[in-house]
């Protein structure tokens, strides 16, 4: 993996983080959003598995992915899921700009608090 699509890595992994920490901690008068599709959602957690996996990930891989996220993307967070991939594809390109870019961070946070707030994507396993 090149150091770009490490870095894109990272910023999915650190807005994952993020959101794990923030994720219950919604307001009451939150838009509902409907449900994802099964795919969507399923995608999401392979992605997550392996990035998380610390094993080196080829952006060909990660790009395998987030292509069947972004074709099963809900409506409404369809954008983000298209410029998530569009800059995977630029970092398979060997375009190392889209990894400062803030359109592309912010659409990775975007796409990572849907699959946490419609997925279960962050869900504890709690012993309680």
């Amino acid at each position: 993996m090149t150091q770009t699509a490490r870095r894109l890595v990272a910023i999915a992994l650190l807005s994952s983080a993020a959101l794990l920490v923030t994720g219950c901690s919604g307001s009451s008068k939150a838009k509902v959003l409907p449900d994802p599709n099964k795919a969507f959602c399923e995608k999401g957690k392979e992605y997550e598995a392996l990035i998380t996996s610390g094993k080196k990930v080829s952006v060909d891989d990660q790009l395998a992915i987030v292509r069947e996220i972004n074709a099963n993307a809900p409506k409404d967070i369809a954008a983000d899921t298209q410029v998530f991939l569009r800059a995977l594809e630029r970092v398979a390109n060997g375009d190392k700009s889209v990894v400062d870019d803030e359109q592309v961070q912010e659409s990775i946070v975007n796409v990572n608090r849907r699959f946490a707030q419609g997925c279960g994507l962050f869900d504890r396993k709690s012993t309680l």
